[in-house]
């Protein structure tokens, strides 16, 4: 698996959710529709489902916060700005001349970049035939792979994404933010090219 998932943290996610969906079905098999009674533990685990399936990715980085800490910590990284999303952490060290990311299916283990290896950073804008913003992000490179980090990103219904004229406040907001990163980024980028220099 590669650094944004866990093998051992998916499967029992998957497995979980599994067993959660399998509950209702033998209460089903078993009692029947016919009864009552049967009607409020379908809506329960039905909840418990959905809950499952929405807050893990976002609740899992918070638990194993500390684990993912400490390893930075070993590594040197010095946690100067924090930037969170809801699949992953972005983690940037300026002086330290590092940046990290925390991803929800693997939240115990950082995966840590060299800041002087960044080739590019810049600030990316989505847009539609009308010219109307549907993504905001800022996007760098580093051994020719695209990082990115995403301001904003707002779909409804099944996948739709919501466009936003440029001058809305959301979108002004989110591309301040972007720009606020890679600025950060580079001043990180300068940091570590000039430990190369010494």
């Amino acid at each position: 698996m590669n650094r944004k998932v866990n093998a051992s943290f998916l499967l029992v996610y998957i497995l979980v959710a599994i067993i959660i969906f399998i509950i209702p079905i033998a209460i089903m098999v078993t009692f029947g529709m016919s009864n009552d009674w049967v009607v409020i533990p379908l809506i329960l685990f039905s909840l418990i489902f959905v809950l499952w399936l929405v807050l893990v990715p976002i609740i899992a980085p918070s638990i194993f916060r500390k684990s993912a800490y400490k390893k930075l910590e070993k590594f040197g990284f010095k946690i100067e700005r924090e930037y969170k999303n809801l699949t992953y952490t972005l983690l940037i060290d300026i002086t330290g001349g590092k940046v990290a990311k925390i991803y929800s299916f693997n939240p115990s283990n950082p995966y840590i970049m060299d800041s002087g290896l960044i080739q590019k950073i810049w600030v990316d804008e989505m847009r539609n035939s009308i010219n109307d913003v549907g993504i905001v992000s800022v996007k760098f490179v580093v051994n020719n792979n695209i990082e990115y980090h995403i301001l904003y990103n707002q779909t409804v219904g099944k996948g739709k994404r919501v466009y936003l004229p440029q001058n809305h406040p959301r979108i002004i907001s989110a591309r301040q933010e972007a720009h606020k990163i890679a600025c950060e980024l580079n001043d990180s980028w300068k940091f570590a090219r000039s430990k190369y220099r010494r």
